[in-house]
């Protein structure tokens, strides 16, 4: 079978590809797709994997040739969605329409727990949903296109993942997790303020082990499913920056500001269905994760401070 990844360059995307650089599936071919990151066909060709520049807005290429799609494309950014929802909407929807009129295989798409936002308490797959978040809404939207497509004969399978919250390599220098590693290990700072109240709910997943599992439902072409992908090891914001400090063994306090957050977490969901279902392991320990990040953050950002 013959994979795409569309959006290889993203967080997500190079985690991904590491995984399936080391072999082990059942791809014969793997192809990535970029969009402005022009050192990402480097890096890709280092690891094995063929790379191709994408718009999935205006380009009108042809992905017939592809068994398998793993989707990971569009705006990830919730300010964005908050700022300009038409360009969100855009990114997602339109540029996922656009994909499907030439793509009509085994699809895993990269969905998000924000489809839930507005809801409280314990969620899952069957939880009657009504999002009040734009960038939930825009998500949800792709969700229908996507089982549209197949109960169209559009496509021929797919596996959907509503994503609490990843981190590691590759993530975002402005996301919570790596600005925590780096007050603590590169800035030797002990304190560290959190934005809102502290209490919204974070339930982290190691992108390491998010690889496998899209790796693993990518070969799953006899699934037809949505699934939560979350670690099950619900806590408040507050309580993630503690266990990270703990588990780099660094006394550390948190403070908060006090601002009001727009769309505070108020859910929590399990990944027992999933691993279930896909026949998967157990996500691994938070600190497990943190430790991994952190020794790859001081590789690629420590400078005098790595060790």
């Amino acid at each position: 079978m013959r994979l795409l990844v569309v959006g290889g360059s993203s967080f997500i995307g190079r985690n991904l590809l590491e995984e399936l650089s080391e072999g082990g599936h059942q791809f014969s071919e793997v192809m990535a797709t970029y969009l402005n990151d022009t050192s990402f066909p480097t890096w890709a060709k280092s690891l094995g994997i063929k790379t191709i520049q994408y718009d999935v807005i205006s380009d009108k290429k042809s992905w017939n040739k592809y068994d398998v799609c793993v989707y990971l494309a569009g705006n990830s950014n919730h300010s964005l969605a908050i700022r300009d929802p038409l360009k969100d909407l855009s990114m997602n929807a339109v540029g996922l329409l656009n994909f499907l009129r030439t793509f009509h295989g085994h699809i895993v798409y990269m969905s998000s727990a924000a489809v839930y936002y507005g809801l409280k308490g314990y969620v899952d797959v069957h939880t009657k949903l009504n999002p009040v978040f734009t960038y939930g809404i825009s998500k949800l939207t792709c969700e229908h296109y996507i089982k549209a497509a197949y109960h169209s004969h559009n496509l021929t399978s797919y596996v959907i993942f509503r994503l609490f919250y990843a981190y590691g390599k590759y993530d975002k220098p402005r996301r919570l997790i790596p600005q925590v590693v780096k007050a603590l290990l590169l800035d030797q700072r002990s304190g560290f303020s959190v934005a809102g109240t502290g209490q919204s709910f974070m339930d982290p997943l190691f992108a390491g082990y998010v690889a496998k599992i899209l790796t693993i439902a990518a070969s799953k072409t006899d699934v037809i499913d949505t699934f939560d992908l979350c670690g099950g090891n619900n806590r408040i914001i507050t309580q993630v920056v503690k266990d990270i400090g703990r588990a780099l063994g660094k006394d550390i306090t948190v403070s908060i500001d006090g601002t009001t957050e727009a769309f505070p977490l108020e859910f929590y969901s399990n990944p027992e269905r999933t691993i279930k279902v896909l026949g998967i392991s157990s996500p691994p320990p938070f600190e497990e994760g943190v430790k991994a990040y952190a020794r790859w953050a001081i590789r690629e950002f420590g400078g005098k401070h790595a060790s």
